[in-house]
């Protein structure tokens, strides 16, 4: 199991996001003490700020490296399974979420059915990424293969919604998540105007894409981004990027309902 090997430091860099938890609610529409899954919980970060917002949740994943390093909270359970075999009663939550974690699943079709399955009113709602949605990054100028790897593990956006939409039976609404200059929940493209971040090898170790990349070809893009960076010719090329607030970098919220949510 790939965390069991590269999640080790994860909980380093990884922190959940209160801008992120806040649309993830709005998503949910739940009242406190609603009980929802977090699918592919990782080491708890969404799971325990959800819980924090007054809601009841269930936090699975398998790995155990994962799970050693869970954040605890006392509206927050803790459960090893897989997305496609999730160990849970039908009907026994009312929604179900799931953070970043949709591209490690074996069967996006089986993982969808069993989120249904567990859910009893809904939603589902899944935080994803697609390259083929973002607007032209810089990240590719210096880390190509890393990029060009996505478009392997992240299948177009419109698949991932056909088949959650036919597995849940719901309709499907996508909401562009676009990324803050100071996200605190470093994931690949968090460093879209801190381009120094990518020179930490603790930061790169908290994403996978990084983490499961050829370090030599990591490497040659860490010498060529360092040297533009103390030249200046990063920020030459890359000015009026820095005068963004917000970067669409193909990130987006999947949600699956029997209705249109607010």
């Amino acid at each position: 199991m790939r965390y069991d090997a590269i999640g080790q430091t994860y909980t380093r860099t990884r922190h959940a996001d209160p801008r992120i938890t806040d649309v993830t609610c709005g998503a949910l529409v739940l009242p406190a003490g609603a009980r929802v899954v977090d699918v592919g919980a990782g080491t708890g970060n969404y799971s325990s700020a959800l819980a924090e917002q007054g809601l009841h949740v269930v936090a699975i994943e398998p790995s155990w490296v994962m799970r050693a390093q869970g954040k605890q909270h006392r509206r927050l359970a803790w459960g090893g399974g897989r997305a496609e075999a999730l160990p849970l009663a039908r009907g026994s939550v009312d929604a179900a979420v799931c953070m970043l974690a949709v591209h490690h699943f074996s069967d996006r079709a089986h993982a969808f059915r069993e989120m249904r399955r567990v859910v009893a009113r809904g939603p589902i709602v899944l935080l994803t990424f697609d390259p083929r949605e973002s607007t032209p990054f810089w990240l590719a100028e210096y880390f190509p293969t890393v990029w060009a790897a996505s478009y392997g593990a992240f299948p177009p956006l419109r698949n991932v919604a056909g088949t959650l939409a036919e597995q849940s039976g719901w309709s499907v609404e996508i909401r562009p998540l676009l990324l803050p200059p100071d996200l605190e929940d470093l994931f690949a493209a968090a460093g879209w105007r801190k381009p120094e971040l990518y020179l930490d090898p603790q930061v790169r170790a908290g994403m996978s894409a990084f983490a499961l990349a050829d370090q030599a070809m990591v490497d040659r893009g860490v010498a060529a981004l360092k040297h533009d960076l103390h030249s200046g010719e990063w920020s030459r090329r890359h000015a009026g990027l820095l005068r963004h607030s917000a970067f669409d970098a193909g990130y987006r919220l999947l949600i699956a309902a029997p209705e249109p949510r607010p």
